[in-house]
């Protein structure tokens, strides 16, 4: 009882100071809740003394009192923007938390952690009027540019922007040799960093143009929780064999490198593997209580190895609360409306972007001049044997290639142009790279359209040259790396031009999927 009137004479100040300014409610918490905080841990200490160390208050009152989480109990006393408590947090996030399925968590460890880097991310971005999803599409679609030109101005969402001095990447997720258009440009670009350190399964491009490389393990050789959005089933994932060689979970690679810079305890917060995924699961029980549904225990969880979610009360509604009364839940564009004519946007004043949907003749295409030397409009889609780029070493990839390499399909009378068929190597260049794929000869497109699917592990025959000839077929080394205009700055993989021919006698071998030369130092 003595606690509750502590705290609750904390909160009675927080209400006095409920929606006045945040330099308002940090002198009123200096002046007021600071002397009282200062008695409620002296209290604590000292009726800690009085209890044995297996009480559960005293593990609470340990808990509450520790280098952890005192400090981030009394911040709100050092930053009048701070809550006491984390009640508003909780309502920001339970959008996030809960989904459109009622999904209770983020699905695995891996899945945390990701998404409290992007939380943060995109907390901070807010903090500093910035638009989080428009920095992300902005920093992601100019990686290249960044590295090469540290420095520079470019244009985007209406400001003028400068790119950062970058002289460390880190990549832990994703293959940029697979994605990134131009792939030529982003190998001159990864060389520009004093170092990059990639976490990866296999020796991926990205793997390859790395100096140091982490080895993770694979999903078989960890231990996790999967839940999806598309269905409420959440599945207990413990790990099929121990660790191949010498790869590591991501969390265990994370918590080597906060432990050699320092901050390990801090990072783990004293858990291991099995310990977060325990308490991300009873989180999720503490939640769905609230909800008023029921999760079991973890270890009834982890041995059923499922757990069906209930299904909503009822169905989500697209903008159902801005259909209902626009004016009360206004949309997030500048005049709250649908706006099929933007104001802000026309007054940015671009000229390859006005403030109203318009088409706008694409450099490459096959109506351009440039259509003379290369005739041929490529469409590099995703491909139907893998996810992207993923496990394209695995077999039901490897099984769809022609002479080992990524199948290109062509229309019949182009094909007789040039004189190739099926099962042909053939060579595919435009002024940025040139790739080899193998032939299908098929009627489902039109002439002077050719379809050559991305994912192909980069594959160049010459390491050394960023123009090297690339053996493989990754389309993404004649894609063009050049945004879709000055607001958005978008890829723009599918306006690009070609020209093919037959590769007449050996073609090099794939190497893709052949590790590099190891050399023991």
């Amino acid at each position: 009882v003595e606690a509750v009137k502590r705290i609750d004479a904390l909160f009675e100040i927080e209400r006095m100071v409920s929606g006045q300014s945040a330099e308002a409610r940090l002198a009123m918490r200096q002046r007021q809740s600071a002397p009282l905080v200062a008695d409620l841990e002296h209290w604590l200490r000292g009726e800690r003394a009085l209890l044995s160390k297996h009480a559960k208050v005293a593990k609470a009152i340990d808990y509450l009192l520790s280098s952890t989480h005192w400090p981030g109990f009394t911040r709100f006393l050092e930053d009048g923007r701070i809550c006491l408590s984390n009640i508003a947090a909780e309502r920001s996030l339970r959008g996030v938390a809960l989904g459109r399925k009622s999904w209770l968590f983020a699905g695995s460890e891996r899945g945390g952690q990701r998404a409290a880097a992007m939380y943060t991310l995109i907390g901070t971005a807010k903090l500093n009027d910035i638009d989080p999803q428009a920095w992300l599409t902005d920093v992601i679609a100019r990686i290249s540019d960044m590295l090469l030109n540290p420095g520079d101005s470019y244009q985007f969402n209406g400001e003028s922007r400068t790119y950062p001095d970058i002289k460390l990447v880190y990549w832990a997720g994703g293959n940029p040799f697979h994605h990134h258009q131009d792939i030529n440009k982003l190998v001159q670009a990864f060389r520009r960093p004093d170092t990059v350190m990639v976490n990866e399964i296999f020796w991926t491009g990205t793997a390859r143009h790395a100096d140091i490389v982490f080895p993770s393990t694979t999903a078989l050789e960890r231990n996790d929780i999967a839940i999806t959005h598309w269905e409420p089933l959440s599945v207990a994932m413990p790990k099929a064999i121990e660790p191949v060689g010498d790869s590591r979970p991501d969390y265990d690679i994370f918590t080597g490198l906060a432990d050699r810079l320092g901050f390990k305890d801090s990072y783990t917060e004293g858990r291991d593997e099995m310990d977060w995924i325990r308490h991300l699961w009873d989180q999720s029980r503490q939640r769905a209580g609230k909800d008023g549904f029921e999760l079991p225990d973890f270890e009834t969880f982890w041995e059923q190895g499922t757990w069906s979610l209930p299904d909503p009360d009822r169905p989500t509604v697209l903008l159902e609360g801005f259909r209902a009364d626009p004016k009360a839940n206004p949309l997030s564009t500048p005049s709250g409306k649908i706006e099929i004519f933007s104001e802000t946007i026309h007054g940015f004043g671009y000229d390859d972007c006005p403030g109203h949907a318009v088409w706008r003749e694409p450099d490459e295409w096959l109506g351009a001049p440039m259509a003379e030397q290369f005739p041929l409009h490529l469409i590099s889609n995703q491909p139907r044997t893998r996810l992207h780029s993923q496990l394209d070493s695995g077999g039901v990839s490897r099984g769809s290639k022609i002479a080992d390499r990524e199948p290109l399909t062509m229309h019949p009378d182009d094909a007789a142009k040039r004189g190739i068929q099926s099962g042909d190597v053939v060579r595919i260049w435009n002024a940025r790279g040139a790739c080899l794929a193998g032939v299908q000869v098929m009627d489902t497109l039109m002439p002077g359209v050719v379809q050559l699917s991305t994912g192909a592990w980069y594959d160049p025959e010459d390491p050394k040259n960023p123009n090297s000839l690339e053996k493989h077929g990754n389309p993404n080394v004649l894609t063009r790396d050049r945004g879709t205009s000055r607001l958005g700055q978008g890829p723009t993989a599918h306006s690009t031009l070609v020209e093919i021919e037959k590769v007449e006698g050996i073609a090099p071998s794939v190497t893709a999927f052949e590790p590099p030369k190891m050399t023991v130092r």
